[in-house]
Order: structure tokens, then sequence, then C-alpha cells
């Protein structure tokens, strides 16, 4: 299940786009436009589905993470909105 899945509402995810390579040194970085101010969770699964990186509560349309926080492999990403996914996506650390 890769892409939005939002039913009602409008989500747009900008970055990274769906299975991008990111070097293990370059800032990871998600952006988004929603169609109204509303808060969301970015959670990040590793390729056997455990938890790596839960950012909390965010009200902008961005989030990144430092250098070197991931290793290399392959990532889940999901974004969370009350409990709902609203996106999920891959992307790669080389």
């Amino acid at each position: 299940m890769i892409g939005a899945t939002r039913h009602a509402g409008y989500f747009r995810m900008d970055a990274p786009v769906i299975g991008y390579c990111f070097s293990e040194k370059a800032v990871i970085r998600f952006e988004w436009i929603l169609e109204r101010q509303a808060k969301i969770e970015l959670k990040i699964m590793d390729n056997t589905g455990t938890s790596i990186h839960e950012s909390g509560s965010l009200s902008k349309n961005r989030y990144s993470l430092p250098p070197g926080t991931l290793k290399r492999g392959l990532y889940y990403f999901k974004v969370m909105q009350n409990d709902e996914i609203i996106f999920f996506g891959k992307f790669m650390v080389e």
C-alpha cells in the first residue's frame, strides 16, 4: 500500500518522492500540503515493520531528520491524523 489513502479531504506529499534514495549523509526532509491547518504525526518503520522514529504532533508542513539518523536500508513512513493513515510511502538510505 503506497500512496494517498485518505477518502475525505486533501493531502499531498511533496517530499520525499515515493521510492527516493537518500545518501547516509543527507538530511531526510518531508514536506506536504494539507487542506487545512491540522496536526499530523509522521512514523518511520524499517523493512521489518519495526518503528524507528515517531515525530510527535506536527503543525507545520515540513519535518526533517538530521544526517546519520537512519542507517542504510529500506524504510516505510506513514502520515497519521487522528489515528487515520492519510499517506503511506517508502524511501531508501544508501
